[in-house]
């Protein structure tokens, strides 16, 4: 595993457990944060990663290059299958993690049925220039 994907995978991990954490807080997602979650999960769907990369939050692009997304979220995903159904398990909100940038954080998670296995999907978005961005993706 080269280094760009180690640090792919610690940036998602890292994000995943500050957003987890007790300081964080169970919301309901306002319309343009869940349209903003899930045109990046449909980037995703379509393999559409150097668009889903483009649109991505700064944070993410600074910590992950283009080549190790791509082959990081290919790997992942295309064994799965298709895409068949998803449905928003929860939302936790979070503003200025420590270690993370300032700025208000979201992890969504979805229960995600494709054609090959069930998972659970975490999408980690950010709050840059009054808009949601993907700041980060797992599948778990």
């Amino acid at each position: 595993m080269g280094p760009e994907i180690r640090n792919m995978k610690l940036h998602c991990t890292l994000l995943l457990l500050i957003l987890c954490a007790g300081c964080a807080k169970s919301i309901e997602l306002s319309p343009e944060a869940n349209q903003a979650a899930l045109a990046s999960l449909k980037l995703i769907d379509d393999q559409a990663y150097v668009e889903s990369w483009e649109q991505a939050a700064t944070i993410f692009r600074d910590e992950v290059t283009l080549e190790a997304w791509i082959t990081t979220v290919d790997g992942r995903r295309k064994p799965h299958g298709p895409l068949q159904a998803r449905y928003q398990r929860s939302a936790v909100a979070q503003t200025n993690p420590t270690n993370h940038p300032e700025g208000d954080f979201i992890l969504i998670t979805y229960d995600s049925k494709f054609t090959e296995a069930v998972v659970v999907e975490a999408l980690t978005m950010y709050s840059e220039g009054g808009r949601w961005r993907m700041a980060g993706y797992h599948l778990k």
